[in-house]
């Protein structure tokens, strides 16, 4: 006898949302409302009905347990779950397998084949080991145990006992005990042999062949949402970094507040995650038409031209095409939103030798060529920097920390001229303030300064942060022009930053 695979203990197992979508009908089908239920639910709204969706196996089991203790005298059931696996027929809650089991024309088509109806509940697909057929009964053991998951798995026996309903037969018998199941369907060989003597009004390789491809269909459907659902774990873990980094205990002389970084972050996140979810409603879109297409290929199952015209209409080729360009378009959002934090994680890090520098009067000439040497020495030689340094006083500053703005916006700009190109930085004293002018011939710097741009948004806080100010201009001739406006000593009544 075959050992059972640990399959909960070394991957996340889920469960369908089949479940929790049959749990919502079944509610609203004994008048139950709803929405006192989603204000306690760990699980939002739309996966509870997504059919093609997966949820954690604890949660689903934690809601089957919290709903029969919530609703007893509502549902008024001795077995809630098995009640509800047993109405799966009446209560039309697992979407295109609904229409494949009416497709089928024998119990034991179904039941020959466990492993094809329980990896529509249970992801990853677990192995069936152990397998005992014989006429009218069949046993296996799968790693899902009855005393772990309690409820789903008395949920999942009743749905096994009622797949025969859906060719309007009556229930088989299924034990589930430990990790050993056991289906009988004694009772129903009558009316099996009955059925088994009738002549079928369609064709029987054309309507194993419609089962089969819609079975894939919905296979590929499910396996891309389980992927799109991890990408939604990875984006939460993501986003936990982020709040991470935004709560970091503020401290004097932090080179940015906690109210910045959080505009950083959101910044940094808020079109890719908004790119995400629409590409998720796409995917809920194809799912619909899908569901369509499995109405009319029951209807014209004879009639195969028909068949072809209507899969033209619901756009088929294109939905099946379309479905891996989705799913790639959210791998690279996500790793989009990665890099973003991880370039946060860096800044933040190399911030923090900055903490305990101390403002000093200085030549500002000074910084500006200790940033134009280390930039020129990492950019390609195509790229020149020329500068112009008529500023003849010294001003207020922190050192460090205005070299590290000047090297990223010079940096930032440098990397984004593609071809043979000339930026030019210029200091001078003016009135009682000094300003920075650098102008690149690209006309890079104004097209692309936006508060999306991390580092030039990081600079544009290490100059607010000495009371300066960050502007840009349109040049007609030499491109655009970065203009850095800073005072020549800081104002005591304003409170610096760096001093919060």
């Amino acid at each position: 006898m075959k050992s059972i695979p640990e399959l909960g203990r070394k991957l996340r197992v889920y469960f369908s949302g089949k479940i929790t979508h049959s749990v919502l009908n079944f509610l609203t089908h004994k008048g139950v409302g709803l929405d006192s239920l989603y204000e306690w639910v760990e699980i939002s709204p739309d996966q509870l009905r997504d059919t093609t969706g997966w949820i954690f196996a604890d949660q689903v089991e934690e809601f089957l347990k919290q709903i029969e203790l919530e609703y007893a005298s509502e549902i008024g059931e001795d077995n809630f779950c098995e009640t509800l696996g047993h109405m799966s027929e009446s209560l039309k809650s697992w979407g295109v397998l609904d229409s494949v089991l009416r497709m089928m024309t024998s119990p034991k088509d179904i039941y020959s084949q466990p492993q094809r109806f329980i990896s529509y509940f249970i992801s990853p697909e677990p192995p069936l080991v152990n397998m005992d057929r014989q006429e009218s009964k069949i046993s296996f053991d799968l790693p899902i145990s009855q005393e772990e998951y309690p409820y789903v798995t008395s949920y999942l026996a009743a749905a096994l006992e009622a797949l025969p309903t859906f060719m309007g037969e009556s229930l088989a018998h299924v034990t589930w005990s430990g990790t050993r199941v056991t289906v009988r369907w004694d009772q129903l060989q009558d009316q099996l042999f009955k059925r088994s003597e009738e002549t079928p009004n369609y064709k029987p390789e054309l309507m194993r062949s419609l089962v089969n491809s819609l079975e894939n269909n919905e296979k590929a459907i499910e396996k891309k949402d389980l992927q799109i659902r991890e990408l939604e774990n990875e984006l939460m873990q993501m986003k936990a970094r982020i709040n991470q980094l935004i709560s970091m205990e503020s401290q004097p002389q932090l080179l940015l507040n906690r109210e910045e970084w959080a505009a950083k972050a959101t910044s940094a996140i808020e079109t890719p995650l908004g790119n995400v979810y629409s590409f998720v409603m796409k995917l809920g879109d194809y799912m619909g038409r899908a569901q369509q297409l499995v109405t009319l290929m029951s209807a014209l199952s004879g009639q195969s031209k028909q068949m072809k015209e209507a899969m033209r209409r619901m756009d088929w080729d294109y939905i099946r095409s379309e479905y891996p360009i989705l799913i790639q378009s959210s791998i690279n959002e996500i790793n989009s939103m990665k890099e973003a934090i991880n370039f946060l994680d860096v800044e933040m890090k190399e911030a923090e030798p900055a903490k305990a520098e101390s403002c000093i009067q200085m030549n500002l000439n000074t910084i500006v060529s200790r940033a134009i040497e280390s930039v020129q020495a990492q950019i390609p030689n195509r790229i020149e920097i020329d500068s112009m340094l008529f500023l003849d006083r010294p001003i207020e500053l922190f050192p460090e920390q205005m070299e590290y703005a000047l090297e990223k916006i010079l940096s930032h700009t440098a990397q984004r001229i593609k071809k043979e190109g000339k930026i030019r930085i210029v200091t001078r004293p003016k009135g009682s303030r000094a300003e920075i002018e650098i102008t690149d011939n690209g006309r890079v710097l104004r097209n692309t300064f936006s508060s999306k741009d991390s580092q030039l948004g990081v600079a544009d806080s290490i100059i607010r942060l000495h009371q300066g100010h960050l502007t840009f201009q349109k040049g007609e001739e030499l491109g655009a022009t970065c203009i850095i406006d800073l005072p020549m000593k800081f104002n005591t009544q304003s409170e610096s930053p760096l001093t919060r």
